[in-house]
């Protein structure tokens, strides 16, 4: 499973139109239905607030925001305390 951050799809959505590159769009569709592409509550928030219309395509093929709960937050922390470790 991979997450999205908020950045990364809207730099999608704004520099890979759906009318120009349908198949990448489609395969994103794949993969959030396959459940491999998830995005955080926090994340998908972030996209509804900048990209709406992104928001209303995600919502439209199925994307199931994370929940926040003590164990994501967990993992968050984690990763927050790798990358702080690695520089």
């Amino acid at each position: 499973m991979q997450a999205f951050d908020a950045s990364s799809m809207i730099y999608a959505w704004d520099n890979y139109p759906l009318e120009q590159f349908l198949g990448l769009w489609m395969w994103i569709d794949e993969q959030i239905k396959s459940g491999e592409f998830v995005m955080s509550e926090v994340a998908f928030g972030e996209v509804k607030g900048k990209a709406p219309d992104c928001a209303d395509w995600l919502e439209k093929h199925a994307i199931k925001p994370l929940p926040r709960t003590s164990d994501t937050l967990q993992i968050a922390l984690m990763l927050k305390r790798l990358a702080r470790y690695r520089k």
